[in-house]
């Protein structure tokens, strides 16, 4: 797994029903097979933590031209497990809006966040034919495309702004504008933002920009469209050269400032009234007063009501003014005209000449760099906009000059444009030039035939999308690489064990790179405990009359069930109410005193009664209920053995791990193996402990002729170990009376019951470990070619092998363990009185047992008394256990799967980026 920071963070939980995928499943549906396969070669390279990961896996540098098969399997598998991982990683905090990534920002500060909100991700609304025949829906294909898109848009924006601040290098830039072009959606694709890192890798600066002119053919000196060639400007209002800001954000990125290079027209621009005079009645002559130049400028004056020159509109510009210093031409406006005669005029009425000044035309010829701005791309020139002059100086004109514009809307005027014609790089080098063609790096049959032959190669660098016009409906562009669209993103014959395979870039596995998580919540703990609990209390219930026989077996102290079932053996016909009940241990080398019904004999020691022999008797003697004698006692023991057995296990085993072991928990390896039994030896001292006083009032109900409670077998014990809380058989018990010392006699059995527990935990573990590691083993080497590896506990042959191995194990735990199951019953049955030195007794008990049983007839045989049943219960016990276990599990949402953690191949990506902060 990759290193640093905790578990959880490392890992990302199978949520659902995630197990494997189908060829064609997929979890998500914004991001396509070749954009996954691809962001996985990406974060294989330029991420050290999932490089170090590869690594690991053995596959060291760039894989060899001509690898085996069956390496060359391995190593495509293991990358496609890699690629689905990216893919969890993207459903989870990619698809839709993410709270700690709204912003950069907000994504530094909610990388440690204990709950993250997941993606919201868009519904899918096409049944399973409906998947079959069209294949899953992708977002632009949703009846809600609005509200959809925007989420998906806004989870590839957090992404991509994620991987952009992490990844600064020129080399991770220009691959991330690769990656991104693969989003093919023009809706989707955040196509600003790919021209953003391909300005970032350039950092071109703008060195040179050029006016160009239409070359329409016309006259300077009889022509008058100078305004519509960029002039029309006076000399206070010369235009203002803009270029386009460069695509990347940041401070550093600035734009190129220019300004603009003038030249004078030698015609008249316009003609300003600085004093309108008086006393006009009709409109004055105006002349312009200049004797160089080549054609007359042309005006007429306006007047008002009042009798003032308004304005004077020139009519025809002229040409050859100012030529040599600039110098506009004087204007000379005729005085009004006075009356004549007898005319009325009035006493205050005055006359004034009206004044005026010209000013020349100046038009916009070249475009000085002031500062060539940087981030711009080398082959993605900006726009350069030249500001309009203040005033149209041909605004009355209702018809084009010149017969070749006739056809063209006035507004459509301006025949001339500015635009970059050559652009540098930092070191000097030109970048993009208008006399030079771009160079394209073609990706041919070779290229990718290394890129399908190596995991860790990508596309060159120097290969760069290129801007395509493609969804007139949304006029939006997108960026794409022409020579790759051509191939198909999905190949038609897809190996069983991927989800879906990308010719060039690899294929997606139909389950990711996981391990078992170390550190579980209080909640989850709880449900491990409970889901044993509740299997064990389920199997020891059901399998409780193999538990019975064995222990009847073990003390031979009910002579009536025995006789009957050794009768019953012989076929003699034996009324059961008429057998004589004996209420002393039996004894296989001796003859009842006195048998029931006559002629009956009772078994010698040559006879042997199975266990078969004494359920039917039990039946036939006491009735079905019979079977299920001290079923309340067997119950809290089974709840509390599997309870603690199950949750204190899972408890230390991942603690231990956490401490002991780098490995990933469920690794086979030793050091697991160890810790695992480890965990096992600790966890069953401390339900030996818990379990004792249940497991020895389990026993001696069991050793009953008769079904009491657990009340009446716990009162019945405290008199035969002398407690003052009880001094007669008939007296009630009386919780209150009891002493803390009135307990301490239940716990006579811990010793052998750990002695009992300790070898059989640790040989069932061993023995389930080794069984089923190899079966499972087998079984993947006989599949054919592309079937999906057997799990163990995971899918119905998992299970299957679970169960077998489990049985197994539970026959060899038995086995190693019945000694001391024997002594156990022994010590438990055991009646009368404990002296005072109740506790030296205690010490003494278990092996003065062995003493008698290795003293007797049978010697060291005598200690498996018992042992087919109770190997019996336990293959059934231990096989179902081990079933039921994982399938309890599984409904409380804490199987293999739920505990299992993705690789989380964006964690280091959240974690550096965090630590640059």
């Amino acid at each position: 797994m990759l290193s640093g920071g905790s578990e959880a963070a490392r890992g990302i939980p199978l949520r659902g029903a995630r197990n494997f995928l189908r060829p064609g499943e997929t979890l998500q549906t914004v991001y396509e097979t070749r954009f996954i396969t691809y962001l996985a070669r990406f974060l294989l390279n330029f991420d050290p933590a999932a490089n170090s990961w590869w690594t690991k896996q053995g596959f060291v540098g760039t894989w060899d031209s001509s690898p085996d098969a069956d390496d060359r399997a391995l190593v495509e598998n293991k990358f496609a497990e890699f690629a689905e991982s990216v893919e969890v990683g993207l459903a989870d905090y990619f698809v839709g809006p993410y709270g700690s990534y709204s912003s950069l920002s907000a994504a530094r500060a909610g990388i440690s966040a204990a709950n993250p909100a997941p993606s919201l991700q868009p519904t899918e609304r096409r049944g399973l034919f409906e998947k079959v025949i069209f294949g899953s829906e992708r977002v632009s294909d949703q009846d809600d495309k609005a509200s959809n898109t925007k989420a998906a848009r806004q989870g590839i924006l957090n992404l991509l702004t994620l991987l952009q601040a992490r990844y600064t290098s020129l080399a991770a830039k220009r691959q991330l504008a690769i990656l991104f072009s693969f989003i093919k959606s023009p809706q989707l694709q955040p196509s600003d933002q790919i021209c953003g890192l391909l300005g970032e890798a350039d950092n071109a600066t703008i060195s040179q920009i050029t006016i160009e002119k239409s070359t329409l053919p016309y006259k300077e000196a009889t022509s008058r469209i100078s305004a519509r060639l960029g002039g029309g400007y006076s000399l206070g209002t010369f235009p203002t050269v803009t270029v386009d800001s460069p695509p990347p954000l940041g401070d550093k990125f600035r734009p190129a400032i220019a300004r603009p290079v003038m030249r004078v027209t030698s015609r008249v621009l316009q003609i300003n009234v600085i004093d309108g005079g008086e006393g006009y009645s009709s409109p004055p002559q105006v002349s312009v007063l200049e004797g160089n130049m080549q054609r007359p400028c042309q005006a007429v004056a306006i007047i008002n009501r009042r009798g003032n020159v308004d304005s004077v509109i020139v009519l025809d510009p002229g040409y050859g003014y100012g030529l040599s210093k600039e110098v506009p031409p004087k204007i000379m406006i005729d005085p009004p005209k006075k009356p004549r005669g007898n005319q009325n005029v009035g006493k205050d009425q005055t006359f004034r000449r009206a004044r005026a000044y010209a000013d020349l035309e100046y038009e916009i010829v070249g475009v000085d760099i002031v500062s060539g701005g940087s981030g711009y791309l080398s082959y993605e020139p900006p726009s350069v906009t030249i500001s309009p002059p203040v005033q149209d100086p041909d605004w009355f004109i209702a018809v084009q000059e010149l017969p070749e514009l006739r056809m063209q809307p006035l507004a459509e005027k301006f025949l001339f444009k500015a635009k970059v014609t050559e652009m540098k790089y930092p070191d000097g080098n030109v970048a993009f030039s208008i006399n030079n063609s771009r160079r394209r790096i073609n990706v041919d049959g070779s290229m990718i035939r290394r890129i399908q032959r190596d995991p860790l190669e990508m596309l060159p660098s120097s290969v760069r999308p290129e801007r395509l016009i493609k969804d007139r409906e949304f006029k939006n562009s997108i960026y794409t690489i022409p020579l790759l669209d051509a191939i198909p993103q999905d190949v038609a014959d897809v190996n069983p064990l991927y989800r879906a395979q990308d010719p060039i870039f690899g294929g997606i596995g139909v389950v990711p790179v996981t391990k078992g998580a170390r550190t579980l919540t209080p909640s989850e703990y709880a449900r491990l405990a409970l889901s044993g609990g509740i299997c064990t209390v389920f199997v020891r219930t059901i399998l409780n009359p193999l538990e019975l026989v064995k222990t009847k077996q073990q003390l031979k102290n009910d002579a009536e069930l025995f006789t009957y079932a050794a009768s019953q053996a012989r076929n003699l016909n034996v009324d059961p109410p008429t057998i004589a009940l004996e209420d002393k241990p039996f004894d296989d080398d001796a003859e009842m005193d006195r048998i029931a019904a006559g002629k009956q004999v009772a078994p010698t020691k040559t006879e042997k009664v199975g266990v078969l022999d004494i359920l039917r008797g039990l039946v036939s003697l006491r009735g079905v209920s019979s079977l299920f004698q001290s079923a309340d006692i067997t119950f809290l023991s089974s709840l509390v053995f599997g309870t603690f057995g199950f949750g204190a296990t899972e408890l230390f085993r991942r603690s231990f791990a956490a401490v002991f072991s780098d490995q990933e928990a469920g690794a086979a390896t030793l050091g697991n193996e160890v810790t695992l039994l480890l965990a096992a030896t600790v966890a069953t001292i401390i339900t030996s402990a818990v379990a004792s006083p249940f497991e020895v009032l389990r026993v001696r109900s069991m050793g009953l002729l008769e079904d009491k409670s657990l009340e009446a077998v716990f009162k019945d014990f405290l008199m035969d170990s002398g407690s003052e809380a009880v001094t007669a058989p008939d007296d009630e018990l009386d919780w209150r009376k009891l002493k803390p010392r009135d307990f301490l006699p239940v716990w006579t059995a811990f010793n052998p019951i750990l002695s009992r527990e300790i070898p059989f935990v640790v040989t069932k573990f061993v023995a389930f470990d080794v069984i089923s590691t190899s079966t499972v083993a087998f079984l993947n080497s006989q599949a054919g070619e592309g079937a999906l590896p057997v799990q163990i506990g995971v899918g119905g042959v998992g299970l299957a092998v679970s169960a077998a191995s489990g049985a197994i194990a539970g026959v060899a735990g038995a086995v190693i363990s019945h000694p001391a199951d024997l002594i156990i019953t022994k010590v438990s049955a055991q009646s009368g009185k404990q002296s005072k030195e109740a506790d030296e007794s205690a010490k003494g008990d278990w092996r003065s047992a062995v003493k008698d049983m290795i003293s007797q007839e049978g010697g060291i045989a005598n200690l498996f008394v018992g042992l087919p049943a109770r190997a019996s219960f336990f293959f059934l016990v231990i096989g179902l256990q081990f079933f039921l276990y994982d399938y309890v599990k599984g409904i409380f949402q804490v199987s293999s799967d739920d505990l299992s953690l993705v690789l989380d191949v964006f964690y280091s990506v959240r974690a550096g980026l965090a630590a640059a902060n």
